[in-house]
């Protein structure tokens, strides 16, 4: 991770474009969080939690692989500055940057959260019970992140893009695949997040990244969920999580198809938030 962030801080492009996505991280994030936080009511704030998250049991030794989102796509710019894809590499640090702002657009309007146990037993578990206010569920940062790396690394990765000299690593892009979906089962495991902010979030990319982000796409990567072998042991439900993610995904889409775009992309998440509060 330290010899990644030293590739990205060394060169002059993707400093650059590094710092400006920290500005945007400090701003939309946890100046937004915590300007919440010590202003309750500035903001509403409702509870996403749905009944079949009760059947994914709090197991804190996800912490690590919680944690590692920020490093991950870190590592994915760094490898492709390696690669030779020093563009490609400025270009998708800015477009990490950008999904906090989209997220963003969202949680001005609705903060979102979920009951999370207390736990102080490791320092990961710690440092978020100390830090996070928890209070940006929908959409999950995680998962946007992490979902956009792996789209990414597929496209500059999987036929080795336009550098002269390059070479395709499809290996390192279903690594991302891989590395994602366990990203994105960490955030369920941990109680940071909801069954519902899993459907919201691959909803938002298949609003930003149509282009790369197919119904098919969405739909593989749903599946893909709780499928490692030895990790989910606990879980009794696994078909039925999946399928109120489909379900849930796709409820998104045909609300939004029914808007016919003039709301935006937001207005789905906002009225499903609203909902919420009516509670």
């Amino acid at each position: 991770n330290l010899a990644a962030l030293v590739t990205l801080l060394t060169r002059p492009v993707l400093r650059r474009r590094f710092f400006q996505t920290m500005r945007l991280v400090r701003l939309h994030f946890f100046g937004l969080q915590y300007h919440a936080k010590n202003h309750p009511g500035v903001i509403p704030v409702v509870n996403v939690d749905h009944p079949l998250d009760a059947d994914i049991p709090y197991n804190p030794a996800w912490v690590t692989v919680y944690h590692d989102f920020s490093a991950f796509w870190v590592r994915c710019a760094a490898r492709m500055a390696k690669a030779g894809f020093t563009d490609t590499a400025a270009a998708f640090t800015g477009a990490i940057g950008d999904l906090y702002v989209e997220a963003a657009r969202v949680y001005r309007q609705c903060m979102s959260t979920t009951v999370r146990p207390r736990y102080f037993g490791n320092t990961g578990c710690a440092i978020i019970q100390i830090f996070d206010p928890h209070l940006m569920c929908i959409p999950s940062l995680h998962v946007l992140v992490c979902v956009r790396t792996w789209l990414w690394a597929r496209k500059t990765f999987e036929t080795g893009g336009s550098v002269v000299g390059s070479a395709a690593d499809p290996a390192f892009a279903a690594s991302c695949f891989a590395h994602a979906v366990l990203i994105t089962e960490s955030i369920l495991y941990l109680k940071q997040h909801s069954l519902n902010c899993i459907s919201a979030s691959l909803y938002v990319l298949r609003c930003l990244d149509g282009a790369l982000f197919s119904a098919e796409d969405a739909a593989r990567f749903i599946d893909a969920l709780f499928t490692e072998r030895g990790y989910h042991q606990e879980l009794v439900h696994i078909d039925e999580l999946r399928r109120f993610l489909h379900e849930s995904l796709a409820a998104f889409d045909e609300r939004r198809a029914a808007l016919d775009g003039t709301d935006g992309w937001t207005q789905p998440l906002i009225e499903f938030l609203e909902a919420r509060r009516q509670r």
